[in-house]
């Protein structure tokens, strides 16, 4: 015997004592233990997301005795040898690799029928009245279905067996101890299944044995991960492996196994529908790889256009941009999906709330700018007695509140109410409000000291009473000049009784003309003699006796005081005396501001 040997698709953490890996071919495994004395056992795993498992019957014969659990006539199958179900096998399934006695049958009848119920292709071919099952109580059923990579074993139900989602393969046999026989060694054929989990295809064991018993047969296929297990015709064991009989037997046979090392062909999708949701990609399925979308599916916050009207996410506002917060604390962002049927804005917070600031800024984050700072109102600035004018505003660096006034700037101090020079004083220097005068003599008035437009102090006085000028002495048009248009004090010529002798011009009684008034009133002195005003006169020819007996009326009175003496001349003045004494008495009139 020769068998193919390579390496496990499924090696096991450690393959239970005494068996040898003998065959690995496309989800097929064989192993074997050889004993001392007789034949092997042998345990085949088949993994059915690369293998499959078929049912071989014998043709269909006549009907035999009894009806079948859904009432038709029961079915009777040809028996034929293993090497039979070989060809029958390898002639449907090329790439079978074993063949497997099945199920129990009536041995009494030939062609026989099948004593338990069996199903494949999702027919039920055989089946019996529950009434009348053997051994009703054990009986299990083996689900397989090799295009899922699915198999198990349950407890026998008839409405499993006909139901159209249950397994399409269905074979009944008996649980692994059953009331009777079970220490008795014969041929054993067991089968089990070891589930792959969620993301893996089950597997299905065969233990095939000339020679052993129902406990240890179980045994066998536990420790090879089985964890459901049910007993198929032990009397009948046989195997056959790549055409090579292990286990052989002259019996003949109506049902076995058929081993395909090659994975379900599953007929695929319309090539215009390959997710089978009804609409077709060349109409309107705008995508034919998910039945999920299509023109009938509801719109969902996913990213994708699943109504197939060429928009996405429509009603969620994807994309769009938002806002979250105000003031300093306002985040930009996007609207986004957050599950299948809402969206929100992503932005964040771009800041924590602070006290505010005084910067043109909501910093407390309650959608009003720099509130309560008082901003605009009325402030000022001072410097000893300057004072400048401003408005509360925000310092754009600090972010302080401060007073838009100019800094005071000390200046020249000028008379104008203000304290130009900032020294806490106003028009000091000027003396304002002191008492002054304005003009002289007849044109003199009294006033105070105030300030111009200019920023000098001057004297706020009444107007003078300002007349035409008079001879008299005073300024009476007050300009300043007195007894002006009067030529006083030039001389002239006095004619007396006897002689004409020298005189000046006065102001006349009247004040409107003026006079010429003799230096002398002697014609024979040349001297003048000047009244000393106490009645004493000086002079050449004067004598006390004189001035005792009153005026003498040839001598001359000053102006304002005809009594207070006289001067005369008895005798003529010539020379520089005459100009001496001019001058002289000119002096004296300027001085007392009249002429007698």
């Amino acid at each position: 015997m020769v068998l193919a040997i390579c390496l496990p698709l499924h090696s096991f953490a450690e393959i239970p004592n005494g068996f040898k890996l003998q065959l690995n071919s496309d989800g097929v495994e064989l192993y074997s233990k050889s004993y001392n004395s007789g034949p092997s056992d042998f345990v085949l795993v088949v993994d059915l997301e690369w293998a499959q498992l078929r049912s071989v019957l014998g043709e269909p014969g006549t009907a035999g005795p009894g009806t079948e659990i859904g009432g038709e006539a029961k079915v009777t199958f040809t028996k034929k040898s293993l090497l039979n179900h070989w060809q029958t096998a390898k002639a449907k399934w090329p790439k079978t690799v074993a063949v497997i006695n099945g199920q129990f049958f009536n041995n009494l009848l030939d062609p026989p029928t099948l004593n338990y119920p069996v199903k494949t292709a999702g027919e039920v071919v055989s089946g019996k009245a529950a009434a009348t099952i053997e051994l009703v109580a054990d009986l299990r059923l083996l689900q397989v279905d090799n295009a899922a990579g699915e198999a198990q074993i349950t407890s026998f139900d008839s409405a499993t067996l006909y139901d159209e989602n249950s397994g399409p393969k269905i074979v009944a046999g008996l649980d692994v101890k059953p009331k009777q026989g079970e220490l008795g060694y014969a041929g054993r054929t067991f089968v089990g299944v070891q589930s792959g989990g969620k993301n893996a295809s089950d597997r299905v064991l065969f233990f095939v044995s000339s020679y052993a018993s129902q406990t240890s047969a179980a045994s066998v296929l536990s420790n090879f991960g089985a964890t459901q297990q049910l007993m198929m015709d032990g009397k009948h064991a046989q195997l056959i492996v790549n055409s090579t009989p292990l286990i052989y037997s002259t019996a003949a046979i109506p049902h076995a196994f058929a081993i395909v090392a090659e994975a379900v062909e599953v007929p695929g999708p319309p090539i215009n529908d390959q997710d089978l949701d009804g609409f077709l990609s060349d109409v309107n399925d705008c995508n034919d790889q998910d039945a999920e979308i299509h023109p009938d599916a509801q719109e969902i916050c996913d990213g994708i256009d699943n109504n197939c009207n060429e928009q996405m996410d429509e009603g969620f506002a994807v994309g769009t941009e938002c806002t979250v917060g105000q003031g300093t604390c306002l985040g930009q962002g996007t609207i986004e999906c957050v599950s299948a049927n809402a969206s929100e804005c992503n932005a964040q917070f771009a800041a924590e709330p602070v006290s505010e600031l005084c910067d043109f800024l909501d910093n407390d984050c309650d959608g009003v700018v720099d509130e309560d700072l008082n901003l605009g109102e009325y402030c000022e600035k001072t410097s000893g007695g300057c004072v400048t004018n401003g408005v509360l505003a925000c310092h754009l660096e600090s972010g302080d509140v401060v007073c838009t006034a100019p800094e005071p700037a000390a200046g020249r101090e000028l008379c104008n109410g203000v304290d130009d020079d900032c020294d806490g004083l106003v028009d000091e220097g000027f003396q304002v409000g002191d008492a002054c005068s304005e003009g002289e003599g007849a044109c003199k008035v009294e006033g105070f000291l105030t300030c111009d437009s200019r920023g000098a102090a001057y004297c706020k006085a009444p107007q003078p009473d300002i007349q035409e000028e008079r001879c008299d002495g005073l300024d009476n048009d007050c300009d300043g000049v007195v007894d002006e248009g009067f030529e006083l004090g030039n001389t002239c010529e006095v004619e007396l009784e006897s002689c004409t002798v020298a005189g000046v011009t006065v102001c006349s009684a009247t004040g409107l003309n003026m006079d010429c008034k003799a230096l002398t009133n002697n014609c024979d002195d040349t001297t003048p003699i000047i009244d000393g005003g106490d009645g004493t006169q000086t002079g050449a020819g004067s004598s006390s006796g004189a001035g005792s007996g009153g005026r003498d009326p040839t001598i001359l009175t000053l102006p304002g005081d005809e009594s207070s003496g006289c001067i005369a001349a008895p005798r003529p003045l010539k020379g520089h005396a005459l100009m001496l004494i001019f001058l002289t008495l000119l002096l004296m009139f300027r001085r007392q501001g009249q002429y007698s």
